[in-house]
């Protein structure tokens, strides 16, 4: 038989499969009383655990049942063994080498020692990938210390009355974050099921806020509140995570371009794609959310100028080929590619005047 190949060729190019980008919503607590092999394992609810050998006394099991108790329920947690002679740091970071799917973690270990929990966080600044810290204090005076050294990526609460209490607020956080239509959130005000909330007053309440630590409470005569989603450089949590996310994202789309394609060439052809790969990322933190049109107050970049409206949340700018020396040519550079986004922020003061007329 003779082929029909030399008069119709068909050639058929399957591209590759494109690498799922970090999902942001999966915690690890890690502690001392895992007896599975290896150093962390995937729990779909505390009902696994206590068929896996945990029991309802133990840290992680109290833990994970804040966790999971969360009213936006997390689908799954990575449970992290510590063997009590590391030093937490150490064991953190064996966790995160281990798993690259969890964000947030938190300690499972009623009295840490501040130093403990420092050493954790310094880590977690410069993790990868990109991950935050969740912490439990029964003292706030921590709070001032975390504060004056600038992390960026842990929260603090303080609680007296519930251990392990911030695994809720971790819980809620990977639950909520479910990527869809107008699903960006904030921690502020939440309620935390199974965290008692403290009784303190006014003025403990703002030292507390003063040096961006949180804390659960009442409000009124039956409004329970987390106050306020702080991590200890007073950036809101969900800055912190949205923009994990639009950065790991635009990471993510550039890399799936650069393998599928069979090259991207150095003119303006090809920024042009690269402009495309960088918008859906963009158009997906709009779609939830995170960024919204508005007024343009930072810096001018290109040509855009404070006080421009960016109409649809973002812009995209490069420079053009023409204006790239030889040298970054020759080293196969693209232009730098910037995006201008802006938040959309969110309303957690209000002020309302009554103005009664008899």
């Amino acid at each position: 038989m003779i082929t029909l190949d030399d008069i119709v060729n068909v050639i058929v190019n399957v591209s590759p499969v494109s690498v799922a980008a970090p999902e942001f919503n999966t915690g690890l607590i890690l502690g001392p009383n895992a007896t599975f092999t290896g150093l962390t394992k995937v729990y779909t609810g505390v009902n696994d655990m206590l068929a896996d050998g945990f029991t309802a006394s133990m840290d992680e099991y109290k833990a994970a049942s804040l966790y999971f108790g969360a009213a936006k329920k997390p689908s799954s947690v990575v449970i992290g063994k510590w063997n009590g002679t590391d030093k937490l740091a150490d064991a953190i970071a064996a966790c995160r080498a281990d798993n690259t799917d969890w964000y947030g973690c938190t300690i499972a270990k009623s009295g840490l020692q501040d130093s403990d929990i420092q050493a954790v966080s310094e880590f977690i600044e410069s993790a990868y990938p990109d991950s935050t810290h969740f912490y439990t204090c029964d003292d706030p005076s921590i709070f001032a210390e975390m504060q004056s050294l600038g992390f960026h990526r842990s929260l603090g609460q303080y609680s007296t009355l519930t251990p392990n209490a911030a695994a809720a607020a971790l819980g809620y956080a990977m639950g909520a974050n479910v990527k869809t239509v107008n699903s960006a959130f904030t921690l502020a005000y939440k309620t935390l099921p199974g965290v008692k909330p403290e009784a303190i007053d006014f003025a403990t309440l703002k030292s507390i806020k003063d040096d961006n630590g949180n804390v659960y409470l009442r409000r009124g005569t039956n409004r329970y509140s987390f106050e306020q989603g702080w991590m200890s450089d007073g950036t809101p949590f969900d800055e912190v995570l949205g923009l994990d996310m639009l950065s790991a994202s635009l990471q993510n789309s550039v890399m799936d371009l650069l393998q599928s394609s069979s090259k991207v060439p150095q003119t303006d052809a090809g920024v042009a794609q690269l402009y495309g790969a960088v918008v859906t990322p963009c158009e997906s933190a709009m779609t939830t959310g995170f960024i919204s049109p508005g007024v343009w107050n930072g810096p001018a970049i290109i040509d855009l100028n404070p006080g421009d409206t960016l109409t649809a949340g973002y812009r995209v700018m490069s420079e053009p080929f023409i204006n790239q020396s030889q040298t970054d040519r020759d080293k196969r550079l693209a232009p730098p590619i910037y995006v201008a986004a802006k938040l959309a922020g969110s309303i957690e003061h209000v002020i309302i005047q009554v103005n009664v007329n008899r």
